[in-house]
């Protein structure tokens, strides 16, 4: 057995051991959850970069990446040995066993039945006793954030929360804090009280997630940090850090608008990959569960490229979102996720298609929720309609995202509830 052989096997163990399913469908928030629960268990630093380049020689034999002793110290920990050696020595005596020579027949007989019986009891623990879910009561978990709304930067929030019903159980607080100036800061903490107040300090405007989750990574309780920009805002991404444009500059034509033109000092390669981003986060008073949303909304498509560019739509409540991917047709099956009220849909297991449409063209989208039902419409066309229980909460922040250039011709947002308010955007 090489290096690369143990290397690729504590991979695998690592993948089976998160049950997120095959590491090729892994996106990077995948990557950065595994980076960050490297961490909190080991105490030692593995980047995202370095463990995409890891899982990438799963797939390709032509890979060569040789990591630190440091990195390797920390996966083998990871799966709870000492350390790399150890993990090491592990495997290379499960190999060594396995082809010492046996003299007597009688032992090479009982050797084989024993290997026969081992491997059918292996099978059987693995495929046909199913893990069970652990499974909570909600309402005996108890999360409740202060300062949620912010105005004014550093902006701290303070989270109580109470899992004293599970005392055997192991939870965690995770603060987002992925933002565009700076990077991903988030800090997960590990709960060592069973009752307990945690704070955390915001440094840029946005919206955030607080979550709180299980060991195996489930959400239980979710808060959404909303800190209020200056009515709408845009920057283009490509590299850390993005390039901010307030109003006037994103105000164009009787549109909303950025593309590659507007970065001037040659930053930005417009031969790879780029984002277009625009924000709105304040108090709206309107209910993301009794809301109407009209708007319509051009993307760009590399034509020369055999891509599956995307448009997101992200609308935070104070409970929970509404996150909508929309793509060219034929890449239904590459939409990732869709998220009403905390129920998330992919691609790889529904049909999506009502999604996806000819970005590159002026599209009107529309968005109806009323009683508790989702309705969905592009072009008129109701394409998607969906009934959900928990409640999402009140608007206090709204993102687009573009892969390549964007622009938004108008944005209108009104209550479904009688004598509500209503937004008018027109740029």
């Amino acid at each position: 057995m090489t290096e690369r052989d143990i290397l690729l096997l504590c991979l695998r163990e690592i993948e089976q051991k998160l049950n997120w399913g095959s590491s090729q469908q892994w996106t990077n928030n995948e990557y950065i959850k595994l980076s960050n629960l490297i961490l909190e268990s080991t105490k030692l630093s593995v980047s995202t970069s370095s463990l995409r380049r890891l899982y990438s020689m799963l797939t390709d034999e032509t890979i060569s990446f040789n990591p630190q002793s440091e990195t390797r110290n920390a996966l083998a920990r990871f799966l709870g040995f000492v350390g790399w050696a150890d993990f090491t020595n592990a495997n290379k005596k499960i190999l060594s066993k396995e082809k010492i020579p046996c003299k007597k027949k009688n032992n090479l007989f009982k050797i084989f039945l024993s290997s026969v019986i081992l491997i059918i009891i292996t099978l059987a623990v693995l495929f046909l006793i199913p893990a069970k879910e652990k499974k909570y009561n909600p309402e005996l978990i108890q999360m409740e954030g202060k300062h949620l709304v912010g105005y004014d930067l550093p902006h701290t929030v303070v989270v109580n929360y109470n899992v004293s019903a599970y005392p055997n159980e192991i939870f965690y607080i995770n603060f987002r804090d992925i933002n565009p100036e700076n990077g991903d800061h988030s800090q997960s903490v590990k709960l060592t009280e069973l009752k307990g107040t945690l704070s955390f300090t915001y440094t840029h405007k946005s919206n955030y997630h607080i979550i709180l989750h299980d060991d195996k990574n489930k959400t239980l309780k979710m808060l959404t940090v909303c800190i209020k920009t200056n009515g709408w805002e845009g920057y283009i991404y490509q590299n850390w850090p993005a390039h901010f444009f307030d109003s006037t500059h994103i105000f164009k034509d009787g549109l909303m608008q950025l593309n590659k033109h507007n970065i001037t000092d040659n930053s930005l390669n417009s031969n790879n990959g780029y984002r277009v981003f625009f924000r709105n986060n304040g108090n709206f008073n309107l209910s993301c569960d009794s809301m109407e949303l009209t708007t319509r909304l051009k993307g760009s498509v590399r034509k020369e490229l055999v891509e599956c560019s995307h448009i997101q739509l992200e609308l935070f409540g104070d409970s929970s979102r509404i996150f909508l991917t929309f793509m060219k047709k034929g890449c239904e099956g590459s939409i990732k996720n869709i998220e009403i009220a905390g129920n998330r849909f992919s691609g790889k297991s529904n049909d999506l298609s009502g999604f996806t449409f000819d970005i590159g063209s002026w599209n009107d989208i529309k968005i109806v929720v009323k009683d508790f039902t989702f309705s969905f419409f592009v072009n008129n066309i109701k394409s998607c309609q969906y009934e959900y229980k928990k409640q999402i909460g009140a608007l206090n922040g709204i993102r687009l995202e573009f892969k390549g250039d964007g622009a938004v011709d108008y944005f209108y947002l009104q209550s479904t509830s009688a004598n509500k308010g209503s937004y008018v955007f027109n740029f």
